[in-house]
């Protein structure tokens, strides 16, 4: 198997990245890549043991310049996951098997195929627009909108990669209506949303947005009530009342209890606080909910589950972590309260976050920020084991580090998120 200048398919499994390229129209794996996801410590080794047919070499055009990287094809990659004797090995088969390849097969590459067809378009509150943002996807996005034969639609394609924030602030700028919902592709809302959210804000001028309950919805969007229960309680939203958000700032900020994609908002209050910040990229929905409490503005909250948030191992990868922790510390050192109470949670928050943000980083193989945010943490939480967990760790070399959390992230006690994410099989 040998090719020229093809391009990557990228995709994230659990917490690894996975590429795929096609080699006359069959899927093939860069090794590297998916001994990584099996456990296989040396690839070369495990590749020179595949037969000639399940292994080849190809050129692939990277930021770095043109790099040839070592593939298996379908086969092996069957080969390579008999050998792994990782417990997420059946799990990754299953899913290449049953979701990857079918779709690779049918439209040429692996993506999750836009639903706002079946989530926007069937509610029972009909005076709206759907702009559908494109942040210069490779997939079939604009054949499949193309085949929408809907006035509300409307479909603005990017040239390239602008940025998840940008791409966001893109829509907004375009919208007409005095309303605004922003949600992912991924996800749903039910018929009625539309319908109960507006009424709201019809009848209420004082009220600048409407959030209510959801669903938790798994990668066949089936909605998992355990979950949501336990996702509600986690949060303190089932605590929440129908009604005005009492003290809206310490439920944005401390409890993190309201959720961007069940929100209605009026559009003229996403103005004044300058809606999406590029900085903000990946922790836009945290920043923009905050800084429209400090603002002063007022939320309405209807505990009704009205939307489904899906969750997927897709949305966990060491790469995603580390741009969400980046951002959510910009965005704390950005906030100041009045409350002294808020003001020392603040502190408390950021510094747990770096705790957070530091480890990670010595996973990916740089240490010498992670001990330097580890060390602005212990300033505020002390020398907790955690810190010098880490610490230690950033001493170990890279696989040795790799493996020890790997250890513990598979002995420690699953939350609900880790269980629909990753069914038992």
């Amino acid at each position: 198997m040998k090719n020229n200048n093809t391009q990557l398919s990228v995709f994230n499994f659990q917490e690894s990245e996975v590429r795929i390229v096609l080699i006359d129209n069959e899927p093939c794996f860069v090794a590297k890549d998916l001994c990584n996801v099996l456990g296989i410590n040396n690839h070369i080794d495990a590749v020179s043991r595949l037969d000639d047919d399940e292994r080849g070499s190809v050129l692939v055009d990277t930021p770095g310049g043109n790099q040839v990287m070592s593939i298996v094809s379908e086969s092996g990659m069957y080969s390579l996951v008999l050998k792994s004797r990782k417990k997420q090995a059946k799990v990754f088969k299953k899913w290449i098997t049953s979701e990857v390849l079918p779709a690779i097969r049918k439209t040429g590459q692996y993506s999750v195929e836009s639903q706002p067809k079946t989530a926007v378009l069937n509610q029972t509150y009909n005076d709206f627009e759907l702009i559908i943002t494109d942040d210069g996807s490779k997939d079939n996005t604009a054949e499949v909108v193309s085949k929408w034969n809907d006035s509300r639609i409307r479909y603005i394609q990017h040239p390239q990669n602008i940025g998840r924030s940008k791409n966001m602030r893109s829509g907004f700028d375009a919208a007409t209506g005095d309303y605004f919902i922003k949600f992912d592709d991924d996800d749903a809302l039910t018929p009625e949303f539309l319908e109960k959210t507006v009424a709201v804000l019809d009848k209420m001028p004082n009220v600048n947005f409407v959030c209510t309950s959801h669903w938790v919805i798994n990668e066949k969007s089936e909605r998992e009530e355990t979950a949501t229960q336990e996702n509600a309680a986690k949060w303190g939203k089932d605590k929440l009342k129908e009604g005005i958000i009492p003290n809206l700032v310490q439920e944005t900020f401390q409890y993190q209890s309201l959720q961007v994609g069940s929100t209605l908002f009026r559009r003229s209050c996403l103005q004044e606080v300058d809606y999406m910040r590029p900085e903000a990229d990946g922790c836009e929905d945290f920043d923009l909910l905050v800084r429209l409490a400090v603002a002063g503005k007022i939320g309405y909250f209807i505990p009704e589950y009205l939307m489904e948030y899906r969750f997927h191992n897709r949305q966990t990868s060491l790469k995603q972590d580390i741009h969400f922790l980046s951002a959510k510390i910009f965005c704390m050192n950005t906030y100041q309260f009045e409350d002294r109470e808020l003001e020392k949670l603040r502190s408390v928050k950021l510094a747990n976050t770096k705790q957070i943000l530091g480890i990670r980083l010595i996973e990916k193989g740089d240490s010498n920020k992670g001990r330097e945010l580890l060390q602005e943490s212990s300033q505020i939480l002390g020398t907790s084991l955690k810190t010098r967990f880490g610490l230690i760790l950033s001493y170990l070399p890279l696989n040795l580090r790799q493996l020890a959390l790997q250890s513990f992230r598979k002995i420690r006690p699953q939350d609900y998120a880790d269980k629909v994410r990753n069914p038992a099989t």
